[in-house]
């Protein structure tokens, strides 16, 4: 969905800009989406929930964001600090969430085992390191190098 979003305000912009007057519409929608998909999830191994409800969690997510990307809008108008960062190493956390549960799982499962929000804090965490390091050892400068070659290919040579 963070794609489509993408796609949607890079090649259709004048529609993104009509759509973002109703932020807060979108933002509600999102709402009501992610309560639906929260239903969805109440038996949490049950096939309607993992057949169904995570392409509902994902459009729900979807909307949040775009509402709160608009700057007008009740969740856009203040910033929230690390929102930025975290949407930067967004798509290497996407990348790295999981592997790192099981490299996690394999290291501390036994002590983790139990312990709630303290296993919930040392995934995130080993998430967030590794979305980190993937992000500013390789992402980072592979999106320098495309914004070099990129303009290079727009300067036309001289005739």
């Amino acid at each position: 969905m963070g794609v489509m979003l993408a796609t949607w305000q890079a090649y259709r912009p004048a529609s993104w800009t009509r759509m973002a007057t109703h932020a807060n519409a979108f933002a509600l929608f999102g709402l009501a989406i992610l309560a639906l998909a929260f239903w969805l999830f109440r038996e949490r191994t049950g096939l309607l929930g993992n057949s169904i409800g995570w392409p509902v969690l994902s459009l729900a997510l979807a909307l949040l964001v775009f509402a709160g990307a608009q700057p007008h809008g009740l969740l856009g108008k203040r910033a929230l600090p690390g929102a930025a960062w975290i949407a930067a190493i967004s798509f290497s956390l996407y990348l790295v969430h999981k592997p790192m549960y099981g490299v996690v799982q394999s290291r501390l499962g036994e002590w983790l085992e139990g312990r709630g929000i303290v296993a919930y804090a040392v995934y995130g965490a080993a998430s967030l390191l590794a979305a980190a390091l993937l992000y500013y050892a390789v992402e980072k400068p592979f999106l320098r190098l495309r914004g070099r070659v990129l303009s290079r290919d727009r300067v036309a040579p001289a005739a």
